[in-house]
């Protein structure tokens, strides 16, 4: 059997080294001053400032600054005190009961339990991304109420699930005296923001910046920096370029080929955030033949070089992971690694491949000496589709390397770039909804069997869960197959079980159930990287937080935002 080659390459190596020579960013001190503006370079923006709306990373790293979750997670998923500074659970009635802090609104009256009640009540109402892996669990009637001015209660449905108060990550808690005469909740431009965090809404310009100010009044403490600056460089190149230089200070590195000269100035210092748990996707959209076939699926994966994938798409920063994304590591299913390292050889990987694809009923056969450019045909129509992916140079690399081994099996796949708004609002929700073909798409989630159950087998139909998003499961869009069905139940199975030992067993198999549905590819399990520059601020303290819906880095997070100083002259 072919060994899984070093995940880390030359730059990996480098990078680690480099870690090595580089003292924590915790340890550095210095007198404490106050002033200057830290820009925190982006290679997109969110499309507004609706809180409502707020969809993933690229939202949280602005809007986090502004607004606030109940709780929040760090990176091991520990849940911390957000705008809620304490909380108990009533077994006896299902209940929690948050206890409010002492806060304020920017524009200077105090955040109450009814803020809490109207925004969650909102968000559910609303069936946003950020509420979605609460909603269902929540008792049927009321769910929120208000004890008093600094108390609120939400009730869960019988049996409740113990992750309950971990997606109280997710809804912002807005003013309800702003919002509460919106007309249109997720039309509203929302163009000057009043949230609770450390940050005052300043200046925005679509798709260029984001300027902010420091909020003096804040409850955690006062940034010691005056303004923060969120701009948009549009490509990594400009971004790595604009921090060596020492225009911007911190940002996400997602060119992992720039690591090496980044870590040659000795200004620049590099964190590595290695258990992000966070995939790249190989969406199909089962709506459309043959994606709708389990054995399709799994002959396509068969054949796309993952290997490949995370030795040049990556640079080594990132591993193959196994079928089935978030299984808690203790509960992985070793039969469940993907096929493809079972082969000495590519070329045996790819024959494989194309026997599997030649036994498919209605696919064409492969040529006994197939031409450069050949495309099978499944019921007399060309397997040929459109792959969509992002502009950034490993999903460049990653569409790439999947239409390149894709060719060798006779499938056609035709790039086609896109932004990530964009690329969310064709998955999710927007006017191409369905009618994409495939998509390289990638978020992260808190290990956990409960984030499986939320994303592949969920009760409840919800279009931000990867199932629906895909047409895969009960919900009558590409779905609802007796195999799908099965795996399905036997998701949620693994959720309600209290035995440790049944547990495991019902979790193995659910796993090799998914495996044989694949509803959706793994690319890889990727790791995050962020620079920051010294030269115009001190006292860095990145730290890794969920602080609203998606993971907002480790530089953005409010704790390090606070921490930093300007420079002394």
């Amino acid at each position: 059997m072919k060994k899984r080659r070093l995940l880390f390459s030359f730059c990996s190596i480098f990078l680690v080294l480099g870690f090595l020579l580089i003292p924590p960013a915790c340890c550095e001190v210095t007198t404490t001053t106050e002033g200057g503006r830290a820009v925190f370079g982006l290679l997109d923006l969110m499309g507004s400032p609706n809180p409502f709306n707020t969809a993933g990373a690229d939202d949280t790293v602005v809007m986090s600054r502004i607004y606030e979750p109940l709780v929040i997670l760090d990176e091991a998923g520990v849940v911390l005190p957000g705008i809620a500074e304490s909380w108990t659970w009533s077994e006896a009635d299902l209940t929690w009961t948050f206890t409010i802090r002492d806060a304020e609104w920017s524009d200077g009256q105090p955040v109450t339990a009814d803020d809490v009640k109207y925004s969650l009540d909102k968000c559910w109402e609303l069936d946003t991304a950020s509420g979605a892996d609460a909603k269902p669990m929540l008792a049927a009637t009321d769910p929120v109420t208000v004890v008093d001015a600094s108390t609120v209660k939400i009730k869960l449905a019988d049996p409740p699930i113990a992750t309950f108060l971990s997606n109280m990550n997710g809804p912002y808690i807005v003013p309800k005296h702003i919002w509460e005469d919106v007309e249109d909740t997720l039309e509203y431009a929302n163009t000057n923001p009043v949230g609770s965090g450390p940050f005052l809404w300043e200046e925005y310009v679509e798709q260029q910046y984001v300027l902010m100010s420091a909020n003096p009044n804040y409850w955690g403490g006062a940034p010691h920096i005056d303004e923060l600056l969120f701009k948009v460089y549009g490509t990594s190149d400009a971004l790595n370029l604009a921090l060596i230089a020492g225009e911007v200070d911190m940002c996400a590195v997602d060119q992992y080929s720039a690591v090496p000269q980044l870590l040659l100035n000795q200004k620049i210092k590099i964190v590595l955030d290695s258990p992000s748990n966070y995939w790249s996707f190989i969406y199909p959209n089962h709506r459309f033949e043959p994606n709708n076939l389990p054995a399709f699926r799994r002959a396509v994966d068969l054949a796309i070089d993952k290997e490949q994938i995370v030795d040049f798409a990556v640079f080594g920063y990132g591993a193959i992971p196994t079928q089935v994304p978030m299984v808690p590591e203790s509960m992985i299913n070793p039969d469940t690694t993907w096929p493809g390292l079972d082969y000495e050889t590519d070329a045996e990987r790819i024959a494989a491949a194309n026997d599997m694809l030649d036994a498919i009923p209605l696919m064409s056969d492969m040529p006994a000496d197939p031409p450069d450019g050949w495309v099978r045909t499944y019921d007399g129509e060309p397997v040929s589709f459109t792959l969509n992916h992002q502009s950034t140079p490993d999903r460049v690399r990653t569409a790439e390397i999947i239409q390149n081994s894709l060719a060798e099996v006779g499938i056609e796949m035709n790039l086609e770039v896109m932004g990530t708004g964009a690329m969310v609002a064709m998955l999710f929700f927007g006017e191409d909804f369905e009618n994409w073909e495939w998509a390289i798409f990638g978020h992260g989630a808190s290990p956990g069997w409960d984030g499986i159950v939320q994303e592949y087998a969920n009760p409840s139909y919800n279009v931000w869960y990867d199932a629906p998003a895909v047409g895969w499961g009960d919900d009558g869009e590409g779905g609802g197959t007796a195999s799908a069905l099965a795996a399905q139940a036997k998701i949620r199975a693994v959720q309600l079980e209290t035995d440790p030992d049944d547990q495991l067993a019902l979790a193995y198999e659910a796993q090799e159930l998914f495996a044989a549905e694949l509803p959706v590819l793994l690319g890889h399990q990727a790791s995050l990287v962020f620079a920051y520059s010294t030269e115009n601020f001190t006292n860095w303290a990145p730290v890794g937080l969920f602080d609203g819906y998606g993971s907002s880095g480790w530089l953005a997070t409010n704790p390090n935002l606070i921490s930093i100083t300007p420079v002394e002259e």
